[in-house]
């Protein structure tokens, strides 16, 4: 998502969304990517690709509501949910970001007993919890950090595992054991 975001399409939000002076848009559409595109890793770009592509997650929100959908959006992820399927609504989602020039992932899709594992979390019959991929990749990590001698190989780790928590945190909204053991962690860390 990042990546796909070029620096030509940030221009255009500073110009048009944002109304800027053209030399002035251009100068901070340079300043926030790198080699032309949105930078992995920057505090910036979750934020700034998210508001540079709102269109195209406004557009999917009205469709998906004109049809007693639910829509959600985890930084570059677009879920769509609702009673039955609706190939035509996912296509139409596809065929805007594609248009835009963004590179598209994997679809998934997944029902009420079946389950769903989607950035973390993994949904079933209406319940959210956090997927068991991200437990086995924080557990590999606190493994990791434990062999590790050097210290600023560890701190790195650490904060690795504290973003980690967080998210986990951010899935489990209310409170319970569970959370519980999470903000246990992220005191640790």
């Amino acid at each position: 998502f990042y990546p796909s975001t070029t620096e030509d399409h940030i221009l255009r939000f500073f110009r048009g969304r944002m109304q800027m002076s053209p030399d002035c848009a251009r100068q901070i559409a340079q300043l926030c990517t790198y080699n032309g595109r949105l930078p992995l890793g920057s505090p910036m770009s979750p934020h700034l690709a998210c508001l540079t592509h709102l269109d195209l997650f406004e557009g999917a929100y009205a469709r998906a509501k004109e049809l007693e959908f639910q829509t959600s959006v985890w930084v570059d992820h677009v879920t769509i949910s609702g009673n039955s399927s609706r190939r035509d609504l996912v296509a139409m989602v596809r065929r805007k970001a594609e248009q835009k020039g963004l590179e598209i992932h994997k679809l998934r899709r997944g029902g009420g007993s079946v389950g769903l594992e989607l950035t973390g979390s993994y949904i079933r019959n209406g319940r959210v919890a956090v997927a068991n991929s991200s437990h086995i990749r924080v557990r590999n990590l606190t493994r990791e950090y434990r062999v590790e001698g050097n210290p600023a190989a560890q701190f790195v780790m650490l904060n690795r595992l504290a973003a980690m928590a967080r998210h986990q945190r951010t899935i489990l909204r209310k409170s319970g054991e569970a959370t519980v053991r999470i903000d246990g962690r992220l005191q640790f860390y």
